[in-house]
């Protein structure tokens, strides 16, 4: 007889399980499963889980010892899998792949949770700042309406008492530069003559500078064909992706030293031998390839440009596909060489799915192999969403690494480094912990004691561990059945660039400039940075790109400001369609009184404008004291050229109104006057040209002519 060999599931997860002479068996969970082995010394079991393709244990055992029982149970804290072999007495174990895959499905729940309820949060806003758009565009327009009625009488303090904001694009040769382009690019261009030894004939250099350019620029590209047995027509593929009709000439000359630095220092000979091309393209795309490398580091925007132009011809991407590539290219995500190596390597999958797998490359910065990788498999956007969740956070070392390279003074690099390796060991401690209201209170006490300028470390680690855990706090939810979702705590990067917002003045600098990347939190950063400042008697006006994120994030964190006793709104409030235009202002007043405002920069300059011209107390006494710039590229360059004014004349210019009247009379009696010496005609005022006749007449031509110069 042979030995009882049973598997005893106590998990609440399937297993399998096979010997040298029996296949997988399935055991369910929290059930027994029995079969009868030989007695032998080595005998083996192997057991997996789930839909595993590998083996979670490998045990030996001696069948000669009696009956034996493999039991699969939890550990106390269910991190883990226990094998307990009883004939053996040996245990081991391995992951809890069952409670893991949990984990990760709440998890993926929780954030699908968190993303629907932003996104109905936002739609909500959006809808309200569309109807209260409406309802003050209503009326404006009755106001409109009645100022027009009442423009027979003199009452301009009521008529102009409350003023729409408007909003304009500054024209582009409003803001021109004053610069003579010809003569700078003639200088750059003999320059470059002179660099690469070239020489024009006599007869060229008389031609005007754009028309030498293109010579040159046309030599080249022939050069390149001759020598690659590429036909002449191919100039014409070149000039339509260069695109040269609608160059500038600096940029004209720009892909004239690009295309010199490709065909003079690249290997001629290696382009004759290479036959097969290696990313598939033809040899006439080389060059164009060849000159967005070279235009990639010195003119980004042009390389996009061209870039599009060769996708236009080659690629059969979406519109919205290639408008991403050149993003990636702009941004220097990847390289031209790997964006052509991603077009031809990539299999045929569906556009909109192509789409998506750039946008979240485009993202979050992923490397094009990764990238590669994940077309090869049929659901390549959940491949690339697990590699990102599956990226470690970033250690202490690695965030004062890389602030070092990024010439991050010495002296704060050392506190850094202190702080977040104690966070990095210490508040995983208080995962279940929430704060009191002594420990609140305590914590503004600490935040007020707090010097800025020469800190406490013991004391800054403190206030950092009771705003992750407030936070944590904070983005707790609980759902319709009343479960709890676990909020989260900040990242130690979160955490690093809340240090070196708040220790500024380490450095000597009044301001601080970070780049935070995409879903890295900054609205996180941002609210704990306004919440400690706030605490310490500062006001705060935080700038947002858009009416909706200012509305969303103060809504995101009222919370989190209300638990430290911080007030804050959003300007301009809303207001209700039957409120006054006295109340709607004492509204935004009110709104100004609180620490922590958010509103976006148009508002915020409107407001000024307000207070600053019309003397109307919209911000009370409120004062820039800090501002926190949200987005700061979108104020600058996105939205750099918008200004903002009021849609009538400052009450203050009444005053000049009889000297604008009298000037616009004279300039309307100006009249066209010939001069009969001369035969020129000039514009003068009857009374000018009566003075200067009557004076020729008197005193003579030239006498006169010296009297009306003087």
């Amino acid at each position: 007889m042979g030995a009882q060999v049973s598997v005893k599931n106590e998990t609440p997860y399937g297993w399998y399980f096979s010997t040298q002479d029996r296949g997988y068996e399935y055991v369910y969970p929290h059930s027994t499963k029995s079969f009868e082995e030989k007695k032998l010394v080595h005998r083996y079991i192997y057991i997996r889980y789930g839909n595993h393709s590998w083996n979670s244990f490998s045990y030996e055992y001696n069948t000669h010892k009696g009956d034996t029982s493999f039991i699969l149970r939890e550990t106390y804290d269910r991190s883990q899998i226990q094998l307990h072999c009883t004939s053996e007495g040996g245990t081991k174990y391995c992951p809890n792949y069952g409670k893991n895959e949990e984990d990760e499905r709440q998890r993926r729940q929780e954030e699908e949770r968190r993303r629907l309820e932003r996104l109905q949060r936002e739609q909500r806003i959006q809808q309200e700042l569309e109807r209260e758009s409406e309802s003050s565009r209503l009326k404006l327009s009755r106001a409109t309406e009645r100022l027009r009625e009442k423009q027979s009488f003199r009452g301009l303090n009521q008529h102009h008492k409350f003023s729409q904001v408007l909003h304009q694009q500054i024209e582009d040769d409003a803001a021109a530069i004053e610069r003579n382009e010809v003569i700078d690019v003639e200088e750059k261009f003999k320059e470059l003559l002179l660099k690469y030894q070239i020489k024009e004939d006599n007869e060229i250099q008389n031609h005007q500078i754009w028309d030498r350019i293109k010579t040159l620029q046309n030599e080249l590209t022939v050069q390149y064909c001759t020598e690659n047995n590429l036909p002449v027509w191919s100039q014409f593929t070149f000039d339509h992706a260069v695109g040269y009709n609608e160059l500038s000439l600096t940029e004209m000359l720009t892909v004239l030293e690009a295309s010199l630095q490709f065909i003079l220092h690249s290997s001629t000979e290696d382009a004759k031998d290479d036959g097969d091309q290696p990313l598939g393209l033809e040899k006439k795309y080389n060059f164009l390839l060849g000159l967005v490398e070279q235009l990639h580091a010195t003119n980004a925007t042009l390389a996009k440009r061209i870039l599009l132009n060769i996708l236009d011809m080659i690629s059969e991407l979406s519109p919205q596909g290639r408008d991403i590539l050149g993003q990636i290219l702009f941004n220097r995500i990847w390289t031209p060489t790997e964006i052509m190596l991603f077009l031809c390597k990539s299999p045929a999958i569906k556009c909109d799915q192509l789409d998506s797998v750039l946008h979240t490359a485009l993202t979050y910065h992923l490397d094009c192999v990764l990238v590669l990788s994940a077309l090869t498999y049929e659901t390549p956007l959940m491949f690339l969403e697990e590699q990102i969740r599956s990226v470690k956070e970033k250690d202490a070392d690695t965030i004062v690494k890389e602030l070092r390279e990024a010439n991050c003074p010495e002296k704060l690099l050392v506190l850094l480094k202190d702080v977040l390796r104690y966070m990095e060991s210490e508040l995983p401690k208080y995962q279940l912990e929430d704060l009191s209201v002594e420990q609140i209170n305590d914590l503004k006490k600490k935040i007020s004691s707090l010097d800025l300028t020469n800190p406490d470390i013991n004391t800054l680690k403190e206030v950092l561990i009771g705003m992750s855990i407030a936070v944590q706090d904070c983005s707790t939810i609980i759902t319709q059945d009343n479960t709890k979702i676990q909020g989260y705590f900040p990242r130690r990067t979160q955490l690093a660039s809340l240090l070196l917002l708040l220790l500024t003045q380490l450095t000597g600098n009044k301001g601080c400039l970070l780049e935070i990347g995409t879903g890295e939190g900054k609205s996180c950063i941002l609210a704990m940075f306004a919440t400690i400042l706030a605490i310490r008697g500062t006001k705060v006006d935080i700038v947002t790109s858009s009416p909706v994120l200012a509305q969303r994030d103060q809504e995101e964190w009222k919370k989190f400001f209300n638990m430290f006793g911080v007030t804050s709104s959003v300007v301009p409030p809303r207001s209700s369609s039957a409120c006054s235009a006295e109340e709607q202002e004492e509204c935004l007043r009110h709104a100004y009184r609180q620490q922590i405002v958010y509103g976006t920069v148009g508002v915020f300059a409107a407001d000024i404008l307000k207070q600053e011209f019309e003397k109307r107390t919209v911000r009370d006494k409120r004062q820039f004291e800090l501002v926190i710039v949200d987005e700061v590229d979108y104020m600058t360059l996105d939205n750099g050229v918008q200004v903002t004014f009021l849609s009538h004349e400052s009450s203050g210019f009444r005053h000049v109104e009889q000297i604008l009247s009298n000037i616009w009379a004279m300039i309307s009696t100006c009249r066209p006057v010939e001069m009969l010496e001369a035969g020129e005609i000039k514009w003068a005022t009857s009374i000018q040209y009566l003075h200067k006749a009557v004076t020729t007449a008197v005193m003579g031509l030239e006498t006169s002519k010296k009297l009306l110069s003087n």
